[in-house]
C-alpha cells in the first residue's frame, strides 16, 4: 500500500510537494510540477530595479528541489550542497523545506539580490503567522488516500 496525495487531479511524489503546490496557488505565485522533489516557480516582481514599467512585471524563476526538513539551517546546508556555485544563475535554484519559514534560495533582485530565507511572496506575504495560516489552508487542500501496489 502507498499513501497517495492529489491537488488540482496531480499525484505528487509527497503529501509535502501536494501541500507546496496548494500553498503556491494560495499566495497567487504560479508553479509547474516536474515531477519527484522538483519544481518551477515564478515570482512576479514589479521592483523598479527589476523592471521599468509596472505594468510589465517580470517574473524571477525559481529551480526548487523540496526536502523534508523543518530546521532552516539543514534546508541552507542542503542547498549549500546542491549548489556549491553559480548562485546567480537564472533559474536561480532553490530548496523548499517543511514550511515556507524554511526556503533558502538565492537569486538577482532589485540593485543585487541575496539570500532569501522565506518564502513571504505574493499573497503569502507578511507576518510569519500569515505564512504558517497560508500552510495550514494548503493542507487541507491536499486530498490523501491509499492505493493498492500492484
Amino acid at each position: 500500500m502507498i499513501i497517495t496525495s492529489i491537488y488540482k487531479g496531480i499525484l505528487f511524489a509527497e503529501r509535502l510537494h501536494a501541500q507546496w503546490a496548494a500553498y503556491l496557488d494560495l499566495a497567487g505565485i504560479h508553479w509547474e510540477y516536474l515531477g519527484e522533489d522538483n519544481f518551477q516557480v515564478f515570482l512576479e516582481c514589479v521592483h523598479t530595479e527589476c523592471c521599468f514599467d509596472r505594468s510589465k512585471p517580470i517574473e524571477h524563476i525559481l529551480n526548487v528541489t523540496i526536502v523534508p526538513y523543518a530546521d532552516s539551517e539543514q534546508v541552507q546546508e542542503h542547498y549549500n550542497r546542491l549548489f556549491s556555485s553559480n548562485h546567480y544563475d537564472d533559474p536561480s535554484p532553490a530548496v523548499f523545506g517543511a514550511t515556507p519559514l524554511t526556503v533558502y534560495w538565492i537569486m538577482l533582485h532589485g540593485a543585487g539580490g541575496g539570500a532569501h530565507t522565506e518564502l513571504g511572496w505574493g499573497e503569502a506575504s507578511g507576518s510569519h503567522k500569515s505564512l504558517l495560516d497560508h500552510w495550514k489552508k494548503a493542507y487541507e487542500k491536499v486530498e490523501f488516500g491509499i492505493s493498492e501496489v500492484k
